[in-house]
């Protein structure tokens, strides 16, 4: 449909097509385009308002009382004797041409997909307020942006990032039209700029980019998710991180197990999931950790009968000590035999960080045993409690970014082991014991004195809220929580994993 097509259309109803000239249909276009979807009658408005010179011509009052399309009657053309009959009617003189303003006008920068506010600056646009008449800006729509003409703003969400032009057209009280450029850039989501590359065909030790694992059967939902990082997604890199959870229905134990695999180390992937693997294949089945498991079931019992029996006490440190550091130790040595099978690999290619715990419910209350190695943390939240309770320590190095690793044999050497043992008992049902990788403590916590807040895990637990519904009842549970880790933080791109039993 060509531009003058309403305009002809409303003409024709009240002139004869010889008087319809290219210089009207221009003139009427200049002076109606400024109106969003006008349509005949506000053409025939404009028409005898500005242009239909006779005797006869309309008000604007009058005009607003013409239909869309009325028919043509004898008063709206001069009588016969004004002049010659099929004479075109005079025609009016061409508006100014419209005056284009060689300089643009630069708004300030918007962001993909965040809400944008511009509140127009008349000034800065060399437009005196009191002299316009109308004004419209044409091409905000096609960037999701709007004109509040009421407000005075452009207001949106910019869908994409980039150069914008738009065409500023506005027109003052002496009757000229003018056209400014309006420049505005859209800055980038960040993430839109990673890209995902896919690990060579031919590397070791490949692993899913994603995992998860749910488990309704015990007294508490046992939900897990991991996912690879934007920094290893766009380098082409597998997953680091990795993790194993286990309930035995036999004897109501809980055990889970998450570790992150050293950036720097060639093999950390397999060596996350020999420690995550080997340590709860062993707690689930291993004749010997069944034993131990029972001699924890039968001291634990008799330590919450009589908190003054020592022996009970020393005997439950010793079983606790015995299966989690034992444990432990088993899955250094898996590594380091996996280490000494390939050619020129050695153990500390095969760098990995452990969070390690096992629970039981008992009659009284709640048992949780933790052994600890790295970075990341393990944490048991109560809506109710002052605090959080931290199950043990986050190592750091000498230099941020530099952690502790299993395949440090000096981590099972003299007392070192002991201090990363943790029991606790627990009269009072907990709302969540959680373990997770640095890839969600760091940018979530930020500090390990927040990892000792209550206020800081209310907000980790309710920002979850807003992506995962933790309800048992939740067919996709296990699927909302995978997702909940691509959440965004600036700088903060590592491998995500995190286990949830609530």
């Amino acid at each position: 449909m060509d531009k003058y097509q309403v305009i002809r259309e409303a003409l024709s109803t009240i002139l004869a097509p010889e008087a319809i000239s290219d210089e009207l249909l221009e003139a009427l276009h200049l002076k109606v385009y400024m109106k969003t979807g006008y349509d005949k009658h506000d053409v025939l408005k404009v028409y005898y308002t500005d242009f239909h010179t006779t005797e006869n011509t309309a008000s604007p009052e009058t005009a607003a009382e013409v239909p869309a399309t009325p028919p043509p009657v004898a008063p709206l053309t001069p009588p016969a004797a004004a002049r010659p009959q099929g004479a075109p009617p005079p025609r009016p003189a061409p508006p100014a041409k419209t005056i284009v303003q060689p300089r643009p006008l630069v708004l300030p920068n918007a962001k993909q997909g965040e809400t944008y506010t511009y509140n127009i600056d008349w000034v800065k646009a060399e437009i005196t307020p009191a002299n316009l008449i109308q004004y419209a800006i044409e091409g905000l729509e096609n960037e999701g942006l709007r004109l509040d003409k009421t407000a005075e703003q452009i207001t949106g969400t910019p869908g994409t990032a980039g150069d914008k032009t738009f065409k500023l057209l506005y027109r003052n009280k002496d009757g000229r039209q003018y056209e400014r450029a309006l420049q505005l850039y859209v800055n980038p989501d960040p993430r839109s700029l990673w890209t995902e590359q896919e690990p060579p065909e031919d590397a070791p030790y490949p692993k899913a980019h994603t995992a998860t694992f749910l488990d309704k059967s015990g007294p508490k939902t046992f939900v897990a998710a991991s996912k690879r990082g934007r920094s290893h997604t766009k380098d082409g890199k597998f997953r680091d991180d990795d993790f194993a959870c286990h309930y035995n229905e036999q004897s109501g134990w809980y055990s889970i197990a998450v570790s992150d695999g050293a950036g720097s180390a060639t093999y950390s992937r397999e060596g996350s999931r020999i420690a995550c693997q080997t340590a709860v294949a062993l707690l689930a089945g291993a004749e010997s950790c069944l034993q131990l498991l029972d001699r924890l079931d039968h001291f634990a019992q008799q330590y919450h009968r009589d908190a003054q029996n020592t022996e009970a006490a020393e005997e439950l440190q010793k079983a606790a000590y015995k299966l989690l550091v034992d444990t432990a130790l088993h899955a250094y040595k898996s590594i380091e035999t996996e280490a000494n099978a390939r050619e020129g690999a050695r153990p500390k290619d095969y760098a990995a960080t452990l969070l390690l715990s096992i629970c039981k419910k008992f009659h009284f209350g709640w048992f949780v045993g933790t052994f600890w190695v790295g970075d990341g943390a393990i944490g048991i939240y109560s809506k109710n409690a002052d605090a959080p309770v931290l199950m043990g320590e986050p190592d750091s190095g000498e230099y941020s970014g530099q952690t502790r690793f299993l395949t440090m044999p000096e981590i099972f050497e003299g007392q070192e082991p002991w201090k990363r043992l943790r029991m606790k008992f627990f009269s009072q049902d907990f709302d969540a014991l959680v373990l997770m990788s640095d890839g969600v403590s760091d940018p979530l916590f930020q500090t390990e004195s927040r990892l000792r807040q209550q206020a800081a895990w209310k907000d980790f637990f309710d920002e979850i809220a807003e992506k995962v519904n933790l309800a048992r009842n939740n067919a996709d549970l296990e699927n909302e929580l995978l997702s909940w880790l691509d959440f965004w933080r600036k700088g903060e791109y590592d491998d995500r994993t995190i286990a949830i039993l609530f």
